[in-house]
């Protein structure tokens, strides 16, 4: 069985000017052995190039079958659709409540057309329909 590498991110990486603005989370850093990396045009590895956002394995080891990224916030939105275009993500899942404390809680929610939220089974909820944009 394949384990998760260890997420050991160095102090250099860290201290990369640009990088920490974009964390939405400071606790919760992609994982430098499989971190996308957005490409620009000129090629240049600079911090605006930088998102947090890690691939993960898919069935039978399926390489990059999946990318786990934070919410974006108003000035990362931009490189999340760079990402998504660059990586031709044909599917988005959210996984979290679009408003926390009755504020917008990523301001990708807005852009997305949200179909249904589908509550755990467990939970007793019935099927919530939402609306769609």
């Amino acid at each position: 069985m394949r384990c998760i590498p260890p997420n050991f991110v160095s102090a250099a990486e860290l201290d990369v000017p640009g990088h920490m603005i974009k964390d939405r989370y400071k606790t919760i850093l992609p994982n430098p052995e499989s971190r996308v990396i957005l490409r620009s045009l000129e090629e240049e590895a600079a911090p605006d190039r930088y998102i947090n956002a890690n691939y993960i394995r898919g069935y039978k080891g399926a390489p990059r079958a999946y990318i786990a990224t934070q919410g974006p916030m108003l000035h990362t939105v931009g490189d999340f659709w760079d990402m998504v275009w660059q990586e031709r993500s044909s599917i988005i899942v959210m996984v979290t409540r679009l408003k926390e404390n009755n504020e917008v809680r990523t301001q990708v929610s807005s852009s997305l057309p949200v179909l249904h939220s589908r509550p755990w089974a467990h939970s007793g909820h019935r099927y919530n329909e939402a609306a769609t944009r």
